[in-house]
C-alpha cells in the first residue's frame, strides 16, 4: 500500500513511520508533505496513492483546503492533536480521525477498518469511487454549523439558500441569519434534495420555498427574486434558464 504522510512536524512524522513500519511492513511511503503549498503542488503532478495520512494543521494553514481542491479521492486517516475539526474531517474521504498521540493500536484499528472497506466495496478505483460516492449522495436532514462556540443544528429545511463568497460558503436561513459552512456548492448539491433546492449559477444554491418569483432578463436570462434579502442578484444564464423554470415548475 502506498502512503503519503502531510505532517510538518518532523519528531512527529518520524514517530508515526516508525508505527506504520510495525503496524504493516509492506506500507511504502512515498511522500511527505509539510505544507498546503507542497501538497497542492505535489498533488498536481502524481498519482493519487492508496492512503493518505494527515495532520489538520500545517506549516501555513489547514490540510482540509488541500482535500477541496485536489482531484485526488483516496481514503484518509487523519492524526491531530485538535479535535474540534472533525465534523469538517468527515466531508472528506476521511476513515478514521485519531488524536495524537497516535498509538500502535489506533493506528492498526484504523488500517483494519481501512482494509475491512475495501473488501466491501470490492478492489481497487471501483471501491473508493464507492466510498466516496456513498459518502456524498446521502442527503442530509440537518448540517451542523458553527457560531463561535456554540454548534448549532441547521435544518436543511429552514436553509433560504447557499452563497458562496471568497471561496467560502454561507448558508442563509429563511429569517435571514447566515452561517459559515466548511464546504463547497458542488459538495452541497449532492447533499441537498434536488427536488428542493437548485443550483442558480456558480455562487448560488436556492430552496423553493424561498423563491418569490422569476423574471426575464436581457439575454434570455433570469433573475431570481427571494422572499429573504440577497447579498447581490441571482441570474440565471440563458443556457440554463429553461432546466431552472422546468425545475421551478415542478418542485415541491
Amino acid at each position: 500500500m502506498k502512503v503519503v504522510i502531510m505532517e510538518d512536524e518532523i519528531r512527529s512524522a518520524n514517530e508515526l513511520l516508525h508505527l506504520l513500519k510495525l503496524a504493516d511492513p509492506a506500507i511504502q511511503v512515498m511522500m511527505r508533505l509539510e505544507s498546503v503549498e507542497q501538497a497542492m503542488e505535489w498533488f498536481d503532478g502524481q498519482p493519487c496513492p492508496d492512503l493518505i495520512i494527515a495532520d489538520i494543521q500545517l506549516a501555513d494553514g489547514l490540510s482540509l483546503d488541500v482535500f477541496k481542491r485536489i482531484s485526488c479521492s483516496c481514503p484518509v486517516i487523519f492524526c491531530t492533536a485538535f479535535d474540534e475539526y472533525v465534523l469538517q474531517a468527515f466531508d472528506t474521504c476521511a476513515v478514521s480521525y485519531l488524536l495524537k498521540p497516535v498509538t500502535l493500536s489506533k493506528l492498526q484499528e484504523a488500517l483494519g477498518k481501512l482494509n475491512n472497506m475495501r473488501q466491501v466495496f470490492t478492489t481497487g478505483d471501483q471501491w473508493i469511487n464507492r466510498l466516496q460516492t456513498e459518502m456524498f449522495s446521502t442527503r442530509r436532514n440537518t448540517l451542523l454549523v458553527n457560531e463561535r462556540e456554540r454548534i448549532i443544528p441547521l435544518p436543511v429545511s429552514d436553509i433560504a439558500f447557499c452563497y458562496l463568497t471568497k471561496g467560502t460558503v454561507q448558508l442563509y436561513d429563511m429569517q435571514g441569519h447566515n452561517f459559515s459552512y466548511q464546504s463547497t456548492l458542488d459538495e452541497m448539491e449532492k447533499l441537498l434534495d434536488p427536488e428542493q433546492f437548485c443550483r442558480a449559477n456558480r455562487q448560488f444554491i436556492v430552496n423553493r420555498k424561498a423563491i418569490r418569483n422569476a423574471e426575464r432578463y436581457f439575454a434570455r436570462k433570469l433573475i431570481v427574486r427571494l422572499t429573504v434579502p440577497i447579498p447581490e442578484t441571482i441570474i440565471v444564464s440563458k443556457a440554463r434558464a429553461t432546466f431552472f423554470l422546468k425545475w421551478l415548475q415542478h418542485s415541491r
